[in-house]
């Protein structure tokens, strides 16, 4: 984001009402096993595998407080994100996420498999676990090498940024019968450089264009929601599930309801996604207690040790397999970086001094 604004610093000037938190810890870095504890509160066991630590955190008592309080509050939850198996593992979808979110649906969506596009994915991938380090980056399998290798035919769910993008605009956003929603949309974000800096579906995009056309799809849909008179009684968080490389800490920011502000007001306590769910459930008038602390629990001045877990391969660890046991993984280890300060402590210490090693059980990737 930095290097997007580098470009057009004013890009984010709808956020006005916002509060940015700049010293954000993810926990996790990788989309598993981040989504799951960002939506459960359900840290990560690591002497679990990734099956059954899915289906414990969707049924734990922090994940069925939230959402059974939620809907006793009157609130219709609605999830849209592509990939399910990135919440629930091997495991069936309706054990696991029935009765927590309301647009569910298990109904099978068809599928193309581009055959030709697997073949060429896996001998890179191949390549990139045998190549020494220096020359792995040769052999890097990005998203964008297999986001289109299996395709769904006409997903009622738009994921990838120019896609929601487009169903922004054709369909706009409508009030349903229902006051109370929380809603979650997982898009891309910077995963696939695939729009250009208006959300516009472009090939080979540069990363600071797609951040900007992601900005600017946030943007659109801010103002949607303010043309439909929902806005400013909403809480808002514009979030990550991870950072990457030497960006670790995801951006975070957050419009609490019937707040309205001159301009954005960064606030470097040092937070992270444990206190992620907690908060809109304090924002619901619900007691976020049984869940744990909310961002609002710690101030700039607070000194707080935070360790974030980074999925790796080390070649003097065991490999390990994929979660359906299909394949090995392409990772055996998390690697811990405990930390106290804010990203420049982090970045210090990453890829070179990690505090921690674990091996893995099985591996998502």
């Amino acid at each position: 984001m930095e290097d997007a604004l580098n470009l057009i610093p004013d890009a984010i000037s709808s956020f006005s009402d916002f509060t940015f938190y700049t010293n954000m810890d993810s926990c996790y870095c990788g989309t598993y096993p981040s989504m799951i504890h960002m939506l459960t509160n359900n840290e990560l066991d690591f002497e679990a595998g990734i099956n059954t630590w899915s289906y414990d955190s969707w049924n734990s008592e922090k994940c069925r407080y939230f959402y059974d309080e939620m809907h006793n509050s009157g609130y219709v939850c609605n999830l849209y994100t592509l990939d399910l198996n990135i919440l629930c593992g091997d495991n069936e979808y309706d054990k696991l996420l029935a009765r927590k979110w309301d647009n569910f649906t298990d109904a099978a969506l068809k599928r193309e498999t581009d055959s030709i596009g697997i073949q060429k994915t896996m001998i890179k991938m191949a390549l990139y676990r045998a190549m020494p380090k220096l020359a792995k980056n040769v052999s890097y399998v990005d998203m964008s090498d297999y986001s289109d290798v299996v395709r769904t035919i006409d997903d009622p769910i738009m994921h990838e940024n120019y896609d929601f993008y487009e169903g922004l605009l054709e369909n706009g956003l409508s009030k349903g019968s229902k006051d109370k929603m929380f809603i979650v949309q997982h898009l891309m974000g910077t995963h696939l450089h695939k729009n250009d800096s208006f959300g516009i579906y472009k090939e080979n995009a540069g990363e600071e264009e797609t951040a900007l056309g992601f900005i600017y799809i946030v943007s659109e849909y801010i103002s949607l929601m303010k043309r439909l008179g929902v806005y400013d009684s909403s809480t808002i968080i514009i979030t990550a599930d991870h950072g990457w490389e030497y960006g670790q800490q995801p951006i975070f920011f957050i419009k609490e309801k019937n707040i309205t502000q001159d301009d954005i007001i960064d606030n470097a306590s040092p937070v992270s996604f444990h206190e992620l769910l907690p908060t809109p459930a304090y924002e619901a008038g619900i007691d976020p207690q049984p869940i744990g602390e909310t961002i609002f629990s710690y101030s700039p001045e607070d000194q707080r040790k935070r360790t974030l877990y980074v999925w790796d391969y080390r070649d003097e660890y065991p490999g390990v397999p994929y979660y359906d046991g299909s394949r090995m993984g392409y990772a055996n280890v998390y690697v811990g970086y405990t930390y106290t300060g804010d990203e420049d402590d982090l970045l210090d210490l990453l890829f070179e001094k990690p505090s921690v090693i674990i091996p893995m059980i099985d591996s998502y990737f």
